[in-house]
């Protein structure tokens, strides 16, 4: 998505992931850190996790570019520039980070449950 003029995007990396998970550990897990009981902090709880998710695709990028023996400048999305976004812009965004961090979750399946034979 274009913000402010450029791409952002966001990659889940196990430095995103813990980064993440050290923001949210007093809220009891991520999903009750995102859904703060207040507007602003939840405004502001999500807005940092989609910055951290930002930093993992930007550094991802930086390494890759340095391999190549190429720069790259991280620009990542911060928390502070989330929040300028307007309410709509802000969501979409929002979306975009979800599905980055649920999209590398490993698929768990519960296994059916076998009948007892009924004798």
């Amino acid at each position: 998505m274009t913000i402010h003029g450029r791409e952002v995007t966001f990659k889940k990396t196990v430095g995103a992931a813990c980064a993440i998970e050290k923001l949210s550990e007093t809220a009891g897990g991520v999903r009750a850190y995102l859904n703060s009981k207040t507007y602003s902090e939840q405004q502001e709880h999500c807005a940092a996790f989609m910055e951290e998710l930002s930093k993992g695709a930007e550094e991802a990028l930086f390494w890759e570019a340095y391999n190549r023996g190429e720069q790259y400048q991280v620009k990542p999305l911060t928390s502070s520039e989330a929040l300028t976004l307007e309410n709509a812009e802000f969501n979409a965004l929002f979306v975009e980070a979800v599905v980055a961090w649920q999209g590398d979750a490993p698929e768990i399946k519960a296994k059916a449950e076998k009948k007892a034979d009924a004798q």
